[in-house]
This record gives C-alpha cells, sequence and structure tokens, in this order.
C-alpha cells in the first residue's frame, strides 16, 4: 500500500477515487462508526425518549460486523502466508503494521483519560464514574481479557478483542504453513474452521456453567469473544478464491445477513435467556461476515454521499477512541441537561465537535503516524 491509501480527510473533497480506497468497505466502516455513536448518545436522549433505547441493538450489531470487518480486512493478508516461500518476517511485518495502526492513540487516549477522570470526572458526583479500576491493565490489553470491563473507558473494550486476535490468530496458521508446505491453503481454511469451532466450545461450555449477564459479561469479555474477526477472515479468504460466486450472489448475502443479523440482535435483547446466549456470538459475527461481499464488489458512485462517507471512515477510529469518555461525557459534566430541548441541544453540540476533533487528529496526529510507517 503507497502513501496514496493514506489520504487526507477533506470533508466533502476528500479522495473517493475506487483505484485509491475501496469505497464501498469505507461506507459500511462509517456506517458502523455512526450507529455506535448515536446507540451511545442514549446517555443523554435516553431520559428524556425511551423509544430512542432501540438504538442500542443496532449500535451493538455495528459493532459486530466491525469485528467482521476487521477479519475481513486481515484476512487477505493472512492468506500470504499460505505459501511455500513463507519467512518469518512477514508475520513480524503484520504485527507491526497493525500496532502502529492502533497502539499509540490507544496508549495516548487512556492518558488524557485517566487524567480529566483524576481531576474533574471523579469528583464529578455523577454515577457513570462509581466505580474502582486498575488503570495498569489496560495497557497490556487485559482489562476485560478473562472479566467485565471497568467503567473507566469503558467504549474501548473491543480493542483488546481484537489486539489480542491480531497476535494469537496467525500463530496457528503460520504453524500449518511449516508443516504443510505442498498444499498449506487447504490446510489454512481447516485450521480457521477448527478455531472457529474451538472458541465455539469453549464460550458455550462458560454459558452453560455460568449463566452470564449477556453484555458485560459475556459480549465484552476477550476470552469468549475471540472468534469475532475469526468469520470475517474466512470470508476473505474464500472469497479470494471464489470471486465470481461472491460477486453473482453479493446482493442475497446481503439480505440474509442483515435479516439474520438484525432478527438476532433484537431477540437476544428482549428475550435474554441463556439458551439464547450460547448461540448468540456465533450466529451474529457470521452472519455479519455475510454483509462484507456486496460492499467488497458493489462499484458506488462518487457523489456528496460517498464523499462524507469514506471521510468519516478516515477518522473512525479517532471517532471510536474519543466519542464517548472524552468527549460526550466532558458534554454531560459541562451541560448536565434536565429536559428534551436541553438534551438535544446537548447531542447536537456534541456530535458536531465530534466530527471537528476526529477530523483534526486524524489529519495532524494519527495520519502523520502512519505515513512515517510507510515512509
Amino acid at each position: 500500500m503507497s502513501n496514496l491509501h493514506i489520504i487526507k480527510a477533506k470533508w466533502l473533497s476528500t479522495n473517493v477515487d475506487q483505484d485509491v480506497r475501496n469505497i464501498g468497505l469505507d461506507i459500511i466502516r462509517a456506517a458502523c462508526a455512526i450507529f455506535v455513536v448515536l446507540a451511545h448518545t442514549n446517555n443523554i436522549l435516553g431520559k428524556y425518549l425511551p423509544v430512542y433505547k432501540v438504538l442500542f441493538p443496532i449500535g451493538s450489531l455495528a459493532q459486530e460486523v466491525f469485528f467482521s470487518l476487521s477479519g475481513f480486512l486481515i484476512g487477505s493478508q493472512l492468506l500470504k502466508f499460505a505459501n511455500k516461500d513463507f519467512q518469518i518476517k512477514q508475520l513480524f511485518g503484520f504485527y507491526l503494521k497493525r500496532w502502529i495502526r492502533t497502539v499509540p492513540f490507544y496508549f495516548l487516549f487512556i492518558g488524557i483519560n485517566y487524567f480529566i477522570y483524576i481531576f474533574w470526572y471523579k469528583n464529578s458526583g455523577l454515577n457513570l464514574f462509581s466505580a474502582d479500576f486498575n488503570v495498569g491493565g489496560y495497557f497490556s490489553f487485559s482489562q476485560n481479557l478473562f472479566d467485565r470491563h471497568p467503567v473507566f473507558y469503558p467504549e474501548i473494550w473491543p480493542i483488546p478483542i481484537e489486539e489480542w486476535s491480531y497476535l494469537l490468530i496467525p500463530l496457528p496458521l503460520i504453524m500449518v504453513c511449516f508443516i504443510s508446505k505442498n498444499s498449506p491453503f487447504k490446510y489454512f481454511i481447516a485450521v480457521l474452521i477448527l478455531l472457529i469451532c474451538v472458541i465455539n466450545a469453549w464460550r458455550i461450555n462458560y454459558v452453560l456453567a455460568y449463566n452470564p449477564e449477556q453484555d458485560w459479561e459475556l459480549r465484552k469479555i476477550v476470552a469468549y469473544r475471540m472468534d469475532a474477526l475469526l468469520y470475517g477472515v474466512l470470508v476473505s479468504v474464500i472469497v479470494k478464491t471464489n470471486e465470481d460466486f461472491f460477486r453473482k450472489y453479493k446482493t442475497r448475502l446481503l439480505i440474509v445477513g442483515l435479516v439474520v443479523s438484525v432478527t438476532t440482535s433484537f431477540a437476544g435483547l428482549i428475550l435474554k435467556s441463556q439458551y439464547i446466549n450460547v448461540i448468540l456470538f456465533t450466529i451474529l459475527p457470521l452472519s455479519s461476515a455475510l454483509i462484507l461481499p456486496y460492499f467488497r464488489f458493489t462499484i458506488f458512485k462518487n457523489n456528496a454521499l460517498s464523499r462524507i462517507m469514506t471521510h468519516t471512515s478516515l477518522v473512525s477510529y479517532a471517532i471510536v477512541l474519543s466519542h464517548l469518555y472524552f468527549l460526550q461525557f466532558l458534554f454531560i459534566n459541562m451541560f448536565r441537561p434536565t429536559d428534551l430541548w436541553s438534551a438535544i441541544a446537548t447531542t447536537v453540540g456534541y456530535l458536531i465537535v465530534l466530527i471537528i476533533f476526529s477530523t483534526f487528529f486524524y489529519n495532524f496526529v494519527e495520519r502523520p503516524v502512519l505515513l512515517l510507517r510507510k515512509n
């Protein structure tokens, strides 16, 4: 990938050249970021608009698509390992690209938010910050490794799942490449399916043995969500060798994926039974992954909407890192809305500041670091 791929976020002038970036994948990434943010604005509007809480399962589903998309994007990179000429330096290159893209900014916001917590949030009197936590675990991505995520900086619970997946998923695949030099691709697929089955069995055993609460005690725990990216990886690898099939049936797969994902999400929220929890986080990431070929193979027009979505996609990591604890809680602390109209005004102001801040952060902090990586 050249520096042309690390383009500037320029609002309606953002480059959406299909030869530079895949606009479809930008659109689905941007949509996920938007739905996650809107779901979290329930903290401001939910008290005054109870119907607004319908966004929660949509936001949860958006996060599942995020996981599948992350797996889908690294799948083609991991597939490069499945050849007889594989060298271990390729693995280190994979790790370096992933960690430079994510870890420095994650650490930066942990430091900033901890400073804000100590000197402001802790003594604010709001119940958003009532529990104790150990900030040290955040630097090893272990804050929700086997237990529920602390209340400090809660929106980053997916990042440890992704980082541990980036670290561990390639290892068994590489072992296969070393053991089976003649036909590594066939075994590559087999190992992906085996990993999915093993992690599913582990999660099912955990749910049946302990009947955990669905959200904080299951959905957001690294150990039981390690397969979240694997479905995207699997679909990506299969797409590479069956492009004609996925081009032909992309719309049908999109419809099936959306119907199953939305139905399952709302069923999981409404029923909240142990039996639903057994299958919920097997079905959701799989059906989410089925959505992706449509956006991978569809050619979208270069218009205002596609440029806005590409812009949002570019700044999506900054949005993920800054949207809740750093900015939304800051607005809640400062304005403390007391009625519907003040809640709406607070939400609108918050969203405007969020997109401006995220754009600034991407263009002047994140992008320069990514350019250094390429150089």
